[in-house]
């Protein structure tokens, strides 16, 4: 995913889960819609020891809620990682196997 689609998606899945429109997302709420992101991106389920560590990194304002801004900025290094995942293991492929443990 682009860095645009990346913004499009975070909006929409966002507006998903906010059921109450409060503008935030509590940690079940973020659990599950990093779910649906992980499960579109083919990364890992996040786990609840997972979502402690990316709410004390992206819930800049400490309100103990995700808010969209803190979303988008989530999901684009989260997507950013998918991408050197991706480019890591395209690389050990095609690296020779006598040099892949240099």
């Amino acid at each position: 995913m682009t860095a645009s689609e990346i913004n499009a998606y975070a909006i929409r899945l966002f507006t998903k889960y906010d059921a109450n429109r409060s503008g935030a997302l509590g940690l079940d709420d973020t659990k599950k819609v990093l779910d649906d992101f992980c499960r579109e991106v083919k990364l890992q389920k996040v786990t609840y020891e997972d979502l402690g560590r990316l709410f004390q990194l992206f819930d800049f304002d400490g309100n103990g809620k995700i808010g969209l801004g803190e979303f988008k900025v989530m999901l684009e290094i989260l997507g950013g990682i998918k991408e050197k995942m991706a480019l890591k293991n395209s690389r050990e492929e095609l690296a020779p196997s006598s040099f892949k443990n240099f």
